[in-house]
């Protein structure tokens, strides 16, 4: 959450507002991916599920800097 001492970049914001993004849109590029590698539906049930718990404990944008490494 965003306190008052702290502003999200004018592009960022961009992002969230007008990018043609949703949850479920990446649980498909997802669900797409680990059928393609093979996975047993039971692991893919339970990274789908995982997903769907962190869209509701994550910030979009602190899950973008963890995927770009920033916050490993």
């Amino acid at each position: 959450m965003i306190n008052e001492k702290e502003s999200i970049p004018k592009e960022s914001l961009h992002e969230l507002l007008f990018d043609d993004w949703s949850n479920d849109a990446c649980c498909g590029y997802t669900l797409m991916a680990l059928r393609n590698l093979q996975l047993p539906e039971q692991l893919i049930d339970q990274i789908l599920k995982e997903m769907r718990y962190l869209f509701t404990d994550v910030e979009v944008l602190r899950a973008r800097d963890y995927f770009h490494g920033s916050a490993r």
